[in-house]
């Protein structure tokens, strides 16, 4: 009960200096403490003892930013925090961006700046290191000196921040750090307390740590910094982005490569085949490159890699796409031709259309055209340039003599239809096209106008 009572006091007694510890004029050094370009965070966590701590001034509602204008934010360069904190019963709580000249009363001599890294190379962002409740430093105004201020009660305001954690994917914090008795154990995410995540603090009975509440609602609190989800992963196939295109049978190369150590501590494959996404691919922070190379390919295949690293995630792809094989098309400068039949003549000639041989897939053989079907009874199928014994050769890569125009001879009155042209490669029957042609006769009669 005493010891309840002298913390109690304690309590009391810094509720009563913090009017007088941080006014306006600190402003400009918080403002300063958090450079351009770090990662702020925001939200609230909870402390038993002292209630909320608030990580940046738009926690609240409407925002005090403009009257009183404080964060805490991560450089991303080197993971160390720097800014302030604020709670309403300890005052200001300073995370030291200069760790080496800041520190030098610190419980560890010094080294023990807050700093966020990914030691494991798992996504899970590691938090170690002090900050400080200046209220309880000796000098409060730049939460300085060492032990305690006199009128602290013997608290140097020193938290301990390992045990704290953070999804790097998400941004959201986890796990407890320790105020001392003073402080107790502060919690950064409801999810720490509240296990059974039903929205009630139970305690113990749902296994909840020490410093956890036993009972209330369990409000849906935590601490988050900012994230970016567009993390440069460049990904790569044969050291191209987009896409690529490969003969049936081939591999390919599939790399990556992170600018920093920072940028990403872990990458998994998200799609492609199977032993690729098997992969849970760790990022050496000295060398954060990877590469793999895939089993031979028969179909078009995407592969797309996920890394998570301290500035946030990242999702690319690439694609593998297969050549289609050698082989050839047909095409027509028109698809019909028509024989005019004068009077009471029986027969005509048709008009001519141009059959073109399109190669595709690297194709350079030669190619056979023929009529293989539909042709009127009477009529003879004409090709020219004219060509013996009924074929036409064509080489090289583009189609200079792989063209011949096609008509039909004594095609009979009113008789309407279609012919199959047929091309095929000389050496290799399974390369082949086919086209149809359209006639149609016209009667020309003096009587009789057909349009």
């Amino acid at each position: 009960m005493k010891k309840k009572i002298f913390f109690l006091i304690i309590a009391v007694f810094l509720i009563s200096i913090i009017s007088l510890v941080f006014i306006d004029n600190d402003i400009q050094e918080i403002k300063a403490a958090v450079p351009l370009g770090n990662q702020e965070l925001r939200g609230w966590a909870w402390s038993d003892t002292v209630g909320w701590i608030s990580f940046n001034c738009s926690d609240f509602s409407p925002s005090i930013c403009p009257t009183s204008d404080y964060q805490v934010s991560v450089n991303p360069n080197d993971g160390i925090f720097s800014g302030y904190a604020w709670s309403e019963h300890i005052g200001w709580i300073k995370f030291f961006e200069d760790i080496v000249n800041d520190l030098n009363n610190d419980p560890d001599g010094g080294s023990g700046g807050v700093i966020l890294q990914d030691s494991n190379f798992d996504g899970i962002g590691e938090i170690t290191g002090w900050a400080r409740a200046c209220a309880a430093a000796p000098n409060q105004a730049t939460c300085s000196g060492a032990g305690a201020h006199p009128n602290a009660g013997g608290w140097d305001g020193w938290i301990k921040m390992d045990g704290v954690s953070v999804d790097l994917e998400t941004g959201k914090f986890s796990g407890f750090a320790w105020g001392s008795d003073v402080v107790g154990w502060i919690s950064f995410n409801r999810k720490d307390c509240d296990i059974n995540e039903n929205g009630i603090f139970e305690g113990a009975s749902e296994g909840a740590p020490t410093g956890c509440p036993s009972s209330g609602t369990a409000y849906d609190y935590f601490v988050k910094k900012d994230v970016i989800n567009n993390l440069p992963i460049n990904l790569k196939a044969n050291n191209t982005a987009g896409s690529i295109t490969i003969n049936s049978g081939d591999t390919a190369n599939i790399s990556w490569a992170l600018a920093s150590p920072y940028d990403a501590t872990k990458c998994y494959p998200l799609s492609g085949e199977a032993n690729w996404q098997s992969q849970i691919i760790k990022i050496n922070n000295q060398l954060p490159l990877g590469i793999y190379t895939t089993p031979s390919l028969s179909s078009d295949t995407t592969y797309q890699l996920k890394c998570v690293g301290i500035l946030g995630w990242g999702i690319e792809s690439v694609n593998v796409n297969i050549a289609p094989p050698p082989g050839f098309s047909l095409s027509l400068s028109t698809s019909t031709i028509k024989a005019i039949v004068f009077g009471k003549t029986l027969s005509a000639d048709s008009s001519t259309t141009t059959i073109t041989v399109n190669p595709t897939g690297g194709y350079n053989g030669q190619a056979r055209l023929s009529v293989s079907g539909g042709m009127p009874i009477g009529s003879i199928g004409i090709f020219n340039p004219p060509f013996s014994p009924s074929d036409y050769t064509r080489s090289g890569n583009i189609p200079v003599d792989g063209k011949a125009d096609f008509s039909l001879l004594n095609v009979p009155k009113g008789v309407n239809g279609a012919v199959t042209i047929h091309g095929e490669d000389i050496n290799n029957s399974a390369i082949q096209s086919d086209v149809l042609v359209y006639f149609r006769t016209i009667n020309y009669d003096p009587n009789i106008i057909e349009k």
